[in-house]
């Protein structure tokens, strides 16, 4: 079994989605898979699609921006692109967490051949610290939105299926939620509860539920 992973850093924001995937990273060594950590300047197209063309991983997870036609890389480089490569992504399980790709990418790439694409279907969003932006991990205003995300595939990982991985990352986004609401919250949850509520509401399951790796 073989886990894809793209983690660019050219900016804060992917930076923090990278540092957070270590620990998936780490959960799939554990469990014996074999990881392809396409990391900083080889989260790129001359990197990555040979890789899905001939290393066949199971699991793909893409960290970066995106649109509904398109899944970027370092630098906003286009990694699969509506219309184009979709195939590329053909019999695996894909998670994309970057940005509104399960508006119309997501149903492209199942109809390519993907076997289940888990995705937001418009901005995935997170709160961002103003002093730990060096320290992802240290973030406590980004742990509710990155804990819940990371959720998918840990579930996939302990070998859950699509819809399964979906349903244990909404409920870490109850679970937050239910925290943020409370008296001894932190003073930032007035900002950090409604994106835990977005993520929640934009998330999406599309293609075979039942397919895990």
């Amino acid at each position: 079994m073989t886990f894809l992973i793209t983690r660019p850093e050219h900016e804060d924001t992917v930076f923090y989605l990278s540092v957070w995937s270590k620990e998936l990273i780490e959960q799939a060594k554990e469990n014996r898979v074999t990881v392809l950590d396409c990391h900083k300047e080889r989260a790129v197209p001359s990197v990555v699609c040979p890789m899905l063309e001939k290393k066949h991983p199971t699991l793909v997870m893409f960290n970066g921006h995106g649109n509904a036609h398109q899944i970027t890389g370092h630098h906003n480089e286009v990694l699969i692109e509506k219309g184009k490569n979709e195939q590329l992504l053909k019999g695996k399980i894909i998670y994309a967490r970057s940005c509104s790709t399960s508006a119309e990418l997501a149903e492209s790439c199942v109809k390519k051949g993907a076997h289940a694409y888990i995705g937001y279907r418009e901005q995935f969003v997170f709160w961002q610290g103003n002093t730990t932006s060096l320290r992802p991990l240290e973030d406590e205003s980004a742990r509710p939105c990155l804990e819940a995300s990371n959720q998918v595939v840990k579930s996939l990982l302990a070998g859950s299926t699509a819809k399964e991985a979906y349903e244990h990352s909404q409920r870490v986004s109850d679970e937050w939620i239910e925290k943020l609401q409370r008296s001894n919250a932190p003073p930032d949850a007035v900002h950090v509860l409604p994106l835990v509520f977005w993520n929640k509401y934009v998330q999406t399951v599309h293609g075979d539920e039942n397919a895990r790796i």
